[in-house]
């Protein structure tokens, strides 16, 4: 849970989770004003990092699911402060094992907002 400076910028599609759903791959476009967050590579192989950023502290859940909306790992759980955060995913899932290749989802839970967001893990 490292610390940067700065904002992100650059143009993005802010998703969150269709209230009608629990699964993380049926999505609705999202208004304003939700948590900032950008996996820095992607697709990637076999590890990648997820940087998101606050405006107010606060809990923070951070979590990679799979096409069927299991939770594959649990990134992050906790208090986390109002400055930028880098979290990083290694590809594997809860108990240590790899987790498969292809298409898998984040979903960062923040400032009471929730964004899914769609990244691909190629081995």
């Amino acid at each position: 849970m490292s610390a940067g400076a700065g904002a992100l910028s650059g143009p993005s599609t802010d998703i969150v989770e269709d209230p009608h759903h629990h699964r993380p791959d049926r999505q609705v476009v999202a208004a304003q004003h939700l948590p900032r967050a950008v996996v820095l590579a992607n697709p990637f192989n076999p590890r990648t990092t997820i940087r998101f950023t606050l405006a107010t502290p606060g809990p923070v859940e951070l979590s990679v699911y799979d096409l069927e909306g299991r939770v594959v790992r649990r990134l992050a759980s906790g208090l986390y402060a109002a400055v930028v955060h880098e979290l990083n995913w290694q590809g594997e899932d809860d108990h240590g094992a790899a987790a498969a290749s292809g298409t898998c989802f984040y979903r960062l839970r923040a400032e009471g907002r929730e964004l899914t967001r769609k990244m691909t893990l190629l081995r």
